[in-house]
């Protein structure tokens, strides 16, 4: 089910498996860096550009974002929001900036 996260901006289905790409990339533009320019970055698919979201989130809510990999074959990478284990949030992804990028999408939902 879709649903907007409020009107005029972009529709979020399920953080915790969005995939890569521009509806992804819109909501983050949108609710993290208030849309700053026109066009919105390839925040889910660029490395340099999910660092400014990992960034951005430590300034936003004060803890540090873990970013590693699984042991699986192949390995995902797992985005984390620093705080004890009962509280912290933890996602998954193919790639490291997909995994920072569905932590934002998840954390903001909830903002």
């Amino acid at each position: 089910m879709v649903s907007p996260i409020s009107p005029g901006e972009p529709a979020l289905v399920n953080p915790f498996g969005i995939t890569a790409g521009r509806p992804l990339d819109e909501i983050i533009h949108t609710r993290l860096f208030n849309g700053a320019s026109t066009v919105a970055p390839r925040y889910s698919s660029d490395d340099r550009e999910s660092a400014k979201v990992a960034f951005q989130l430590e300034l936003k809510f004060g803890r540090k974002v873990i970013l590693g990999t699984t042991r699986g074959i192949p390995p995902r990478y797992f985005a984390r929001l620093e705080s004890n284990s009962d509280t912290a949030i933890e996602v998954f992804g193919e790639s490291a900036p997909l995994a920072i990028c569905r932590l934002a999408a998840v954390l903001l939902s909830s903002a």
